[in-house]
């Protein structure tokens, strides 16, 4: 997946607004901004945002196994 639709995606999932400056700067990654260390870099900038918001305290139910298969037929997906 390229980075652009997996920005729109996080967007869409964290229920982050577009015209937010998170979202701006997850739709726009390659801008600097806010974000200045990480402009050009997207895994860095989906860091960024990503811990500031609240995480699960407890661990899931899926094994790694499982989050890996469920990994890869995203990867395998072309729509949504």
């Amino acid at each position: 997946m390229k980075e652009q639709r997996i920005g729109k995606l996080l967007v869409k999932v964290m229920k982050i607004r577009k015209d937010s400056e998170d979202g701006h700067g997850l739709l726009n990654w390659r801008l600097p901004g806010a974000w200045s260390r990480s402009a050009g870099d997207f895994a860095m900038r989906c860091y960024e945002i990503i811990k500031k918001r609240p995480m699960r305290s407890t661990p899931g139910p899926l094994t790694i196994a499982q989050v890996n298969d469920m990994l890869d037929r995203l990867s395998q997906t072309t729509g949504e």
